[in-house]
């Protein structure tokens, strides 16, 4: 038993009063299981220890209320929120749906976890401008660079969205160690020695008063144990928002983000029963069930990607040249006037990791789908 282990939410020196809908969260919010998938695999990728593919694994399970750990604590703390803001018509309803579900006998919780990445490093050293401190303890930090998937240090929110109980559990094994470190965003609620003074609102599981990480494996899942030697990062949501068709929801998003990681072997996932893999891509794509949790624009997304990718006569390429240097592709399909209402009139832009980016519309009644590659390079990096 690890000593000084507890759940502890700092105060905030007389300072800033944080609620719970602070702007970090607030981003994530209009499409929560979305922003799960896409910001995970995008991390995920950008882990890579160059053993191809990248794998990422979504699991949902559901453990005994007291298997989760200082779950009491946590309750304790809720009701406290809970006791400060109850006459807020803003904030009452959803800290006491937060006690509620902290409160039922077996709790679900989603694992996602990578393989054939780096993991996290720093979790032994704790030290500022590690990336397991900039995941941890960062707001607006990242150690990416400006061409890696995500340099701005704020998708780890996307996790906590999809909590009932805005709970989530970091675990890593990395070259230098394995470690864990829990983490509770709540919203500020004053301290019982000073009324003055309120808490930050965060809370973190940890080993001591500065919330170290514990230096061990995070194990909640009883159906996983991490393999010894294998890196990787295992992301433990607790109190998922499991609905009804959340998978369908992931690997609609999936597919809509990461076609062409996926479809040039970068990435796999899979998300419960359902692989996504440069083998499987073409089934998947016949699954109707996949596209019921999105649009009729995302889903033609996802299929006219597919289509310009494998290529054909009907398929028109040319590379981007930018002062004799090859710094992409762009493909182009033209679609016939009876097959008009397949084309997405819109040019998907991917950028590596080989992740969708935006995307730019060519015009209606055009009948056209394009996509447009920019690889790993000056231009990614602009």
């Amino acid at each position: 038993m690890v000593q000084g282990l507890e759940w502890r939410f700092p105060d905030n020196n007389y300072t800033t009063e944080y609620g719970l809908d602070t702007s970090d969260m607030e981003t994530f919010k209009k499409d929560p299981l979305a922003s799960l998938a896409r910001e995970i695999c995008q991390n995920s990728i950008d882990a890579s220890n160059n053993k191809k593919p990248v794998k990422v694994e979504f699991k949902a399970f559901r453990v005994k209320r007291e298997k989760i750990p200082g779950i009491d604590a946590l309750e304790t703390e809720i009701r406290k929120c809970y006791n400060y803001k109850k006459d807020s018509k803003k904030e009452s309803s959803a800290l006491w749906n937060m006690l509620r579900a902290i409160r039922e006998p077996e709790i679900s919780c989603l694992r996602i976890s990578d393989f054939n990445t780096t993991g996290i490093e720093g979790a032994k050293s704790n030290k500022r401008d590690t990336p397991f401190y900039n995941l941890t303890k960062g707001s607006g930090v990242s150690d990416k660079a400006a061409g890696r998937g995500g340099s701005k240090g704020i998708g780890k929110f996307a996790s906590f969205v999809v909590s009932r109980i805005n709970t989530v559990f970091y675990s890593t094994l990395a070259s230098d160690t394995s470690g864990y470190i829990g983490i509770c965003k709540l919203r500020s609620r004053p301290m019982e020695n000073d009324k003055d003074l309120l808490t930050m609102g965060i809370g973190y599981y940890g080993t001591n008063e500065k919330n170290y990480p514990v230096l061990e494996e995070f194990k909640l899942d009883p159906a996983f144990v991490r393999k010894s030697g294998e890196l990787g990062t295992d992301v433990f949501i607790i109190g998922f928002k499991n609905e009804e068709d959340w998978v369908e929801q992931v690997v609609s998003k999936i597919l809509d983000s990461f076609i062409v990681a996926i479809f040039r072997g970068e990435l796999e996932v899979t998300v419960e029963d359902t692989k996504v893999s440069k083998d499987t891509l073409a089934t998947v794509l016949q699954d109707k069930k996949i596209f019921s949790s999105c649009s009729k624009y995302a889903m033609k997304r996802i299929v006219s990607q597919f289509e310009l990718l494998r290529g054909g006569s009907e398929i028109y390429s040319k590379p981007i040249m930018i002062q004799g240097k090859d710094m992409g592709i762009i493909y182009l399909k033209k679609y016939s006037a009876s097959d008009g209402e397949n084309a997405t009139n819109q040019c998907v832009m991917v950028r590596y990791p080989y992740m969708q980016i935006k995307y730019i519309r060519l015009g209606s009644g055009r009948n056209l789908s394009g996509l447009c590659i920019i690889e790993r390079n000056e231009l990614n990096d602009r």
